[in-house]
């Protein structure tokens, strides 16, 4: 092997970790973007509010990127509170993504369609900032643990 080539490995051995990462930075910068995280983590800061009951590892879609939304696959956790619900996304989501804090008052909930599947659609903002849209199971208990501050269309 000559000395350039010895070069170029050690070159790419060195370089690819960093490529790797932004690559990865990349991808979440853009989800983050496509979703409407971004707007709502600014619009409805985090707060310090008690968590009545919480649930993790929830699928959902948000926002109206083209054609569905971003498909969030078990990663989002829900906190029920005294005043609001909180949205958190878990790792690596998480080291951009920051959680935030919903008031009851600016949520809307409407029955929506994704193809041949129901969801339930919480519309954050008035006018909407963002949304995101949950499985049926999973928007019953958050309803049923806000009691009666969330309530569910019929579908």
């Amino acid at each position: 092997m000559s000395t350039s080539d010895e070069h170029l490995a050690i070159l790419f051995i060195v370089a690819f970790p960093f490529a790797f990462i932004a690559l990865g930075w990349l991808v979440l910068k853009l989800l983050h973007l496509l979703s409407g995280w971004e707007w709502l983590e600014n619009k409805y800061p985090d707060r310090v509010d008690n968590a009545l009951w919480r649930i993790s590892r929830v699928s959902g879609v948000m926002g109206n990127a083209p054609p569905f939304g971003t498909s969030l696959s078990r990663t989002l956790t829900l906190e029920v509170c005294d005043a609001g619900i909180r949205v958190r996304n878990g790792f690596p989501f998480s080291l951009l993504w920051h959680p935030f804090f919903v008031p009851y008052e600016e949520i809307e909930i409407r029955s929506h369609h994704i193809l041949f599947r129901y969801y339930v659609k919480m519309i954050f903002g008035r006018p909407e900032v963002g949304n995101l849209a949950l499985r049926p199971s999973a928007a019953a208990k958050l309803a049923r643990a806000s009691q009666g501050k969330l309530d569910l269309p019929c579908a």
